[in-house]
Parts: structure tokens; sequence; C-alpha cells
């Protein structure tokens, strides 16, 4: 299992626990909804006519591979995935869910590609992951397209809950 598997797992980990702590019905997405659909969990509260909503989950990563914590400012969204396709930005998730030490926060999606839309500067590209700060990066030998985000901007323009 890559490092990055394992960071994955384990953030996916602390989501459902607190989903079991609020007492939510939780169901994992199969791997062609994840991959395709772009949702991790279908999350139902206990709550009437609140219905069920798709959840991806986003573990804190490194901006760079010279640092080994994980920063919990700056978060990549995917524009375009590995294969070319339409990143998880474009899925078919209704809540983001962006991993911090000790909580998640959570954002619309729409809310947040449309908030993408109007920060990322859509017609620069870049050739270092530390120069894209809302630009557009491709990993090489991928055919990705991200952008580093802060999530602190993000949070004084969109609506957001902390999860916990």
């Amino acid at each position: 299992m890559s490092d990055s598997q394992k960071i994955g797992d384990e953030c996916e980990a602390k989501f459902v626990q607190i989903c079991k702590d609020k007492s939510y019905k939780i169901k994992k997405a199969t791997k062609t909804q994840d991959m395709k659909e772009h949702w991790d969990y279908q999350i139902t509260r206990n709550i009437p006519l609140t219905g069920a909503c798709l959840v991806d989950v986003k573990a804190a990563k490194r901006i760079n591979r010279n640092n080994d914590k994980p920063d919990y400012d700056w978060t990549w969204v995917e524009i375009r995935n590995v294969r070319g396709d339409d990143g998880w930005l474009k899925g078919n998730a209704d809540d983001i869910a962006f991993e911090q030490k000790d909580h998640f926060i959570i954002v619309k999606r729409h809310e947040l590609r449309k908030w993408c839309k109007k920060k990322i500067d859509l017609k620069t590209r870049v050739s270092t992951p530390e120069e894209a700060k809302y630009t557009l990066y491709t990993r090489k030998g991928r055919k990705d397209i991200i952008s580093l985000i802060n999530l602190n901007d993000l949070k004084k323009d969109v609506k957001y809950w902390e999860f916990k």
C-alpha cells in the first residue's frame, strides 16, 4: 500500500468514526462510484426529511515532497484526474469534506466549484507544485489538472461547517 493510500484510508476512517459517533447511516461507495462519480460515502442523518447526501472525503496532503507534514491550510483541487477525465470538482458528490487536525471542514461541492472558477487563473499553467497556488498544474507523466487553494480564503467566501 502506498503512503498516499494509507493517508487516505486513515482520513476516511476518521470521517467514518465521526459519522458513527453521530449515529448517521453510512454506506461506502463502490470502487466504480469512487473513481467515476467521485464520492466516497453516502450519509443519511437520523432527521426526518433530510435525505441522503454523497460526500467526497479529502485527506490533508503535503504540498511538496520536501515537507513530511500535511498542510491544513492549502489543499489540492482536481479539475481533471490522472486519466484526463473530469476530476472530483466536477463529480457527483454533494459535499466535500477536507481533513483538518481534529475535524473536517465541509463545503457544498457546487459552491466550491463556483468559487474555484472565480479564484483560479484558468489560463496560467505552471511547472512546479510550489507555483500552483490558484494556477493550473499537471504532474509529470499524468493527464491531471490540479490547483492549490487556501482553505482560509475559501472559508471567507463560502458557507462551510465543521464536522467533529
